[in-house]
């Protein structure tokens, strides 16, 4: 009987000094904040604000905007989960739409991207099987320009087309980073090599390629802006 009573006190005194707290001194270190309160105008980055509201029917049905230009006066906006370009007055009013899905002269199975040539009015697809689509921006297919390898996104100037290459693609690092072709002579040019210390990183994300007064390109890793004319190549920030 008395081991039974022993045995209970000790499980008692065991579990009120499990239960039991102890204070121990606090190491944190505190940190001061303060809260910052320059502000960026939005002005800094935008030209103008200009509220457009898209025409809804049954051929200008939206998913998803990739990329919007506007070009006399009017907007074209592409639709990359709908495999399609929209096109629009500057007041919202539907004119057509492109989507031309097949295998067919003129089709394609995957749209990337388009760019609007200002010097010769015409709208460019980029696609997949590999080629570029000529449009006049009445929406009519004109002709097609294959490529020998397959882009994400492209720009177009007076002279040259821009073709932005994937740094790394199916485990092989690429040799560049841009393709510019020659819109007279389809001769190509290469370039920005890659960052080979970050290229296994950079098969997506945060790439840039836009037409402005001059083509401007940025890519993922990489602290510049580019400014390319032609095959020239020059950084616009650092």
């Amino acid at each position: 009987m008395k081991i039974r009573t022993a045995f209970f006190i000790f499980c008692i005194s065991l579990l009120s000094g499990a239960c039991s707290q102890v204070a121990t001194e606090s190491r944190v270190q505190p940190i001061s904040f303060e809260v910052g309160s320059s502000m960026i105008a939005d002005t800094f980055f935008l030209d103008s604000l200009f509220l457009f509201m898209p025409e809804t029917n049954e051929e200008a049905l939206i998913n998803n905007i990739d990329r919007v230009y506007e070009s006399n006066g009017r907007y074209f906006i592409l639709d990359k989960r709908m495999k399609q370009v929209l096109c629009y007055t500057l007041s919202g009013k539907h004119l057509f739409t492109i989507h031309a899905v097949g295998n067919g002269k003129g089709e394609y199975v995957d749209l990337f991207d388009i760019a609007i040539d200002e010097a010769e009015n015409k709208l460019l697809l980029l696609t997949y099987p590999s080629q570029i689509l000529y449009y006049d921006l009445e929406g009519t297919y004109l002709s097609s320009y294959p490529l020998d390898d397959m882009y994400q996104s492209f720009a177009v100037d007076k002279g040259f087309i821009y073709l932005r290459n994937d740094t790394y693609a199916n485990g092989v690092v690429s040799d560049y980073s841009l393709i510019v072709i020659n819109k007279e002579t389809g001769k190509q040019t290469s370039l920005l090599e890659p960052l080979y210390e970050t290229a296994p990183f950079c098969s997506s994300g945060n790439y840039q390629i836009t037409n402005t007064a001059s083509v401007l390109f940025t890519r993922k890793f990489d602290n510049h802006i580019y400014r390319i004319t032609g095959n020239r190549l020059n950084h616009f920030i650092w």
